[in-house]
């Protein structure tokens, strides 16, 4: 027969005092949101700079359904507003870097990144997929098309640890399975490479326009706890 809490009561006399002395956060994943100032004038004039890519280029084949994905060179273009986002993308991911490993100097320390362009017109979505090569990943938005009653074009987190299914109402308070998000033209989202995400399809005309990304460091276990040592 399973024990209750209630059952308790018939051994209050041996649990007088307890105390709790800690309470930590164990295993969480991090989704850090900035916003870019100016970024409606920054929009129009990627929306400008998609579109001209776009002409001359297929794109390749990626989780994108029914839509576009550049060629993952955004980092090595010239085109003016892609490197006014390219200084953003850094500063913010240099922000989420630092809240793992506060010694981290973009200038010193050695990384690599890539990105690439999403144009999703109506019936686009991406599967669900993660970038776990990697160590952060994120998104720009550039252009958010939808109305209030519909999920279209939002994005689905799934729960890293895929093999738990809460079978219980309060299960799902532990551990829910998803997190779902409609960011706004003009937010960034990073987030830890590992987590699987998808697109939900775009349910409007007008196209919904990101500008994905990847960041890997590539600093030894050496250099990065002499550098977590230095920071203090």
């Amino acid at each position: 027969m399973a024990d209750t809490l209630e059952t308790q009561s018939r051994d209050s006399g041996q649990a007088q005092g307890v105390r709790q002395i800690n309470s930590m956060a164990a295993f969480g994943s991090r989704i850090d949101s900035y916003i870019v100032p100016d970024f409606e004038t920054l929009n129009r004039q990627l929306l400008e700079e998609v579109a001209a890519l776009q002409a001359g280029d297929e794109g390749i084949k990626s989780s994108n359904q029914f839509g576009w994905h550049s060629q993952r060179d955004f980092f090595a273009r010239e085109e003016p507003a892609f490197r006014t986002l390219r200084g953003h993308i850094r500063s913010a991911l240099t922000q989420s870097v630092r809240r793992y490993w506060k010694g981290f100097d973009p200038l010193v320390h050695k990384t690599s990144c890539d990105g690439w362009i999403n144009v999703n017109g109506r019936g686009g979505f991406n599967t669900p997929h993660d970038h776990a090569i990697h160590d952060l990943s994120g998104c720009y938005y550039v252009s958010t098309p939808h109305r209030s009653e519909h999920s279209g074009g939002m994005i689905e987190f799934l729960n890293p640890a895929g093999a738990y299914s809460p079978t219980r109402p309060f299960s799902e308070m532990l551990l829910q399975r998803r997190i779902t998000a409609r960011p706004k033209a003009g937010h960034m989202l990073i987030f830890p490479s590992y987590m699987v995400h998808w697109v939900y399809p775009n349910q409007e005309d007008e196209d919904r326009v990101t500008i994905a990304f990847n960041l890997s460091v590539l600093e030894s276990k050496e250099r990065i706890d002499a550098a977590q040592a230095a920071a203090g």
